[in-house]
């Protein structure tokens, strides 16, 4: 390894081992009701010192020195502080999703940690947060994770599934936390316009989301193909640089974005689906 690797590797390690809500800069990336063509929430990034990598060098250097929590709680206070600071009116009707990791759920510092009162405090609404727990590791104890999330839950908070899709025990988490939002991965969201088999997944994990009462949400929507795919699966909500980019501050739409999803919309309900093909023959192996 490099003197320069060596030297980024005990800076990035510096500052986690030093690191609080004041090192850690959230960022806003809207979320858009694509019936109605506007922000319905937004979702809370974190940022360190631009010169230490990006989050995913971040969060996998803090589970190597053993501080994620240490991290995550910075990251939590962090953008609780910053939801705090919007304006009464904006506050109350948009919808902001934290990242929680399942190993941190698991910690007895985080259900005394992240309180309702903590939220009071910072004079956030209960019905205006949610728990949006991450795949960054696998859950080992769906037992013990499923109580945390009924503690939570029974609290009035609202909870997402990140990265739906992804994962090897899907079920068996959605199962564990009877999500209020399921967000559909990325890898399943692209090229969706370009691929009917997928478009079949999808829809039927729209179906599936309808019948548990959740709200799918589909991630890394980057074109307008795919927003109308997407919308002719059945799902209502989506995120992506296609519709805006974190920000320091949540912006709303702007006016163009909002008038094209409105059109994207409404051609998606007169446009029939690609996804009735028939799966090509295929041998049948064995005796």
């Amino acid at each position: 390894m490099s003197a320069i690797a060596h030297e980024n590797d005990s800076d990035l390690d510096e500052f986690l081992l030093a690191v609080d809500a004041h090192s850690i800069k959230p960022v806003f990336q809207p979320i858009v009701d694509l019936r109605h063509g506007v922000a319905a929430g937004f979702e809370l990034l974190s940022r360190g010192p631009e010169r230490q990598g990006g989050p995913e060098i971040l969060f996998q250097r803090a589970r190597e020195i053993g501080v994620t929590w240490e991290l995550e709680r910075a990251c939590r206070l962090a953008a609780l502080s910053a939801i705090e600071r919007l304006p009464d009116a904006f506050r109350s009707r948009h919808t902001f999703f934290l990242n929680f990791s399942p190993d941190v759920m698991n910690d007895p510092r985080f259900v005394s940690g992240f309180t309702r009162s903590l939220l009071e405090r910072q004079h956030i609404a209960l019905a205006n947060v949610v728990i949006e727990i991450t795949e960054r590791t696998s859950i080992r104890d769906h037992s013990a994770f499923e109580g945390v999330v009924r503690h939570y839950a029974e609290q009035g908070f609202r909870i997402a599934l990140d990265d739906f899709g992804a994962g090897h025990s899907d079920l068996l988490t959605l199962i564990s936390c009877v999500p209020h939002y399921l967000k559909l991965d990325m890898a399943v969201t692209r090229r969706i316009d370009r691929e009917p088999y997928k478009e079949r997944i999808v829809r039927s994990v729209a179906e599936l989301a309808r019948n548990v009462r959740a709200v799918l949400i589909a991630e890394g929507v980057e074109t307008w193909g795919e927003a109308e795919a997407l919308i002719r699966c059945g799902v209502e909500w989506a995120q992506g640089f296609l519709f805006g980019r974190p920000e320091p501050q949540p912006q709303r739409l702007r006016p163009m974005v909002s008038r094209q999803i409105v059109h994207t919309w409404v051609r998606a309900h007169r446009t029939p689906s690609i996804a009735g093909f028939e799966r090509p023959n295929r041998p049948i192996v064995g005796p």
